[in-house]
């Protein structure tokens, strides 16, 4: 068995996950158990259909409840169960490849396991400023991966997550420690990293922020910026959003959003008010060109750090 750490807990697996930092203390039990299965899992009349999403070009998943559960039925990789204790069943289709199915556990499927406890999952990055999250929100190639890694190198900002900000409402909205390695575009990856290609559909998966850059500890989420691009010639400015318009903006970028539908909708809506009542949501209006970079970074310090 495999034990890493991943959004602040444990996933003990009989998978290897080599993108995820080993966990060598076995004192503490597993937040999450992912299991391998064999023959068929339950069907039938149990299965209460909800949702649909788009993962790639040709792939979609679909979600439905069972009596103890959610499952995530993937055209490519197969069926996982999601139980509310942390066991996650997963029944492979044949020729799933192992690299989709470990990037399906650490998406969608690790999502399912914090809604069926209460915590929302944004597609969102953050990292933290003088001790509180700052969340970067928007669709793929907004810029979210970029800025957030931008701030953990050049300042002292520290790395939470990319891609998923998982979001725990304890006292306080809280964001969870998430996996700290960076999905990059190819033109990112190039003014960012060493990294070279020619191909400008190409996606990376950067490994190489350093431990001092990241965030280990769940940190109170104080702003969430939803990013807007504007013309090159413009400068860099935040405006306040209205709850409502706020609400409806967390709803489009929740992880499991359009497979949330049914008796599963109202769960999240709360979740997205809860969020929008108590955390400052902006929109963040930035010029898409690297030579803007530093000054959305002295910008965005400015505003959190008083630098």
């Amino acid at each position: 068995m495999y034990r890493y750490g991943v959004f602040g807990g444990c996933l003990e697996t009989d998978t290897p996950f080599p993108e995820l930092p080993p966990i060598t203390d076995n004192s503490k039990p597993p937040n999450w158990l992912f299991r391998t299965k064999t023959g068929d899992p339950q069907t039938g009349e149990q299965l209460t259909k909800l949702g649909v999403d788009q993962v790639d070009e040709g792939v979609t998943v679909s979600m439905s409840r069972f009596p103890d559960g959610l499952r995530l039925t993937y055209d490519d990789s197969g069926i996982f169960d999601v139980f509310p204790d942390g066991r996650i069943d997963w029944y492979g289709r044949s020729g799933a490849e192992l690299s989709s199915v470990r990037l399906d556990v650490l998406g969608r499927v690790l999502a399912t396991a914090f809604h069926l406890n209460d915590v929302l999952s944004l597609h969102a990055s953050a990292v933290s400023i003088k001790g509180k999250a700052v969340g970067f929100v928007g669709p793929k190639q907004a810029g979210k991966s970029t800025t957030a890694l931008s701030l953990a190198q050049r300042t002292q900002a520290k790395l939470i997550t990319d891609d998923t900000l998982a979001i725990d409402f304890g006292s306080t909205p809280t964001a969870l420690p998430g996996w700290q390695s960076v999905n990059l575009w190819q033109d990112s990856a190039q003014e960012l990293t060493e990294y070279q290609s020619d191909d400008p559909n190409d996606r990376i998966r950067f490994d190489g922020v350093a431990q001092g850059d990241r965030e280990a500890r769940p940190t109170p989420l104080d702003t969430l910026y939803f990013l807007v691009p504007v013309d090159p010639n413009e400068g860099i400015s935040r405006e306040r959003l209205p709850a409502t318009e706020a609400t409806a903006g967390l709803l489009a970028n929740a992880k499991l959003g359009p497979l949330l539908s049914g008796p599963e909708a109202p769960k999240i809506f709360k979740q997205v008010a809860t969020l929008t009542s108590t955390v400052q949501c902006f929109a963040l209006l930035v010029p898409q060109t690297y030579t803007s970079l530093p000054d959305v970074i002295r910008t965005i310090l400015r505003w959190h750090e008083g630098a």
